[in-house]
């Protein structure tokens, strides 16, 4: 067996995640050949996954002095260096890697996501740009640089590429929604988020969320449940909470106080997840909202919602569902985004943020229809997006007896 086809064994083997024979038919190759870059390079590689970052930053490092041209143990490098910290020579690792292979798109992807990290945006855009012209299908790079276009508020080249997107992935929730999200003003938009877009969406982003979140000031937890607090007979009578859409769980802490019984309710499993670690809650539901509603009539004192009526237009539906899943006089609490005057008359749209927008005269009206008596209806700042505030509704309403 040559060196080369004995590292193609080993290499299987890592492959297979069995990470202790891997290491053993590395070390044999290299008793042997002790100089064999491809040894050095994925024995460097299995020490990263070994969280030994030194160790496999050397390997891999030495295996370069060996064979230089390899753009694959760039990127591998660049990997180590970014989890290692050291951004900025993990950036110039990929650019080698590309330098020597322009074709490899992953590389162009691995460079896109750290610029981003260090906010050299429209570096960013040119690497993902390059990774989707390598690599037509790839549906990551094609949301970062969907979501790029949008921080700049360049809402036609984001359109642009959720269309690029869609020709390659016609039925990409993510591609579907963000189309519609950043279609021309007069298109008409769909009544809510799909339950497989917000399933997703969120599902990748509860790992990051609460982080995200606090470094932008999110405020609507605080919102809803000082709303609720205010209300002296809510404290009285708001024994049993429904958080709708809990997400990581950022209300139950705040709602507990205020409950003898909180119970959430997440279309993320993943966040979910992260909701029950928080604790709080006496029951966690994983479900889409209006179900989840309709299946407990008449068992709450109080819903609220923290930003999750935003992902629906038509607000028919889960205000419906929710009068009938409370108790008599029942409390509702919740948050949207402001529509802006220009749009005002629609009543709501799809935002290019990909979150809906309602205006003051809907929600009056989307509410009383639903059996409610709004009680607040006023302005607040809900987070900031792109440095600048996002403004919001906080609604207070109670079920009319």
């Amino acid at each position: 067996m040559t060196p080369l086809e004995a590292v193609a064994e080993a290499m299987a083997v890592h492959q297979r995640g069995e990470l202790e024979l891997a290491e053993q038919l590395y070390d044999k190759i290299l008793e042997v050949h002790p100089q064999e870059p491809n040894a050095l390079h994925y024995r460097g590689v299995l020490r990263l996954h070994q969280r030994r970052h030194e160790e496999g930053l050397a390997l891999i490092r030495q295996s370069l002095a060996i064979d230089p041209g390899n753009a694959h143990a760039w990127n591998n490098l660049g990997n180590g260096l970014r989890v290692s910290g050291d951004r900025e020579a993990a950036c110039a690792a990929f650019e080698e890697a590309l330098r020597l292979a322009p074709h490899l798109h992953l590389v162009s992807f691995n460079l896109g996501t750290l610029l981003v990290r260090l906010a050299r945006h429209r570096e960013a855009i040119a690497a993902f740009e390059h990774a989707v012209e390598g690599r037509p299908d790839y549906d990551d790079a094609y949301e970062n640089l969907g979501r790029l276009y949008y921080r700049f508020n360049e809402i036609d080249k984001a359109h642009a590429t959720y269309l690029k997107w869609l020709q390659m992935a016609p039925e990409h929730p993510v591609a579907l929604h963000m189309a519609a999200a950043t279609a021309p003003a007069d298109a008409r938009p769909p009544a809510r988020a799909t339950a497989e877009y917000v399933r997703r969406a969120f599902d990748e982003f509860a790992h990051r969320f609460d982080e995200n979140l606090a470094g932008l000031g999110y405020r609507a937890p605080q919102l809803v449940t000082t709303a609720l607090g205010c209300q002296p007979e809510a404290l009285r009578t708001a024994h049993a909470i429904l958080d709708a859409g809990c997400g990581t769980g950022l209300c139950g802490p705040l709602l507990r106080p205020l409950a003898s019984r909180l119970d959430g309710v997440d279309l993320s499993e993943k966040m979910v997840e992260l909701a029950a670690e928080r604790g709080g809650y006496d029951e966690l539901i994983v479900g889409e909202l209006c179900e989840v509603m309709r299946s407990r009539p008449r068992t709450y004192d109080a819903i609220v919602s923290a930003d999750t009526l935003v992902y629906f237009g038509d607000l028919a539906e889960p205000l419906t569902a929710a009068a009938g899943c409370l108790r008599p006089d029942g409390w509702l609490v919740f948050t949207v985004e402001v529509l802006g005057a220009a749009h005002a008359a629609a009543g709501f749209r799809l935002a290019p943020s990909g979150r809906y927008e309602h205006s003051r005269e809907y929600l009056e009206r989307a509410l009383q229809t639903a059996g409610f008596a709004v009680l607040s209806l006023q302005p607040e700042p809900l987070r900031l997006e792109r440095k600048q505030e996002v403004p919001g509704w906080l609604v207070c309403a109670r079920l009319r007896a």
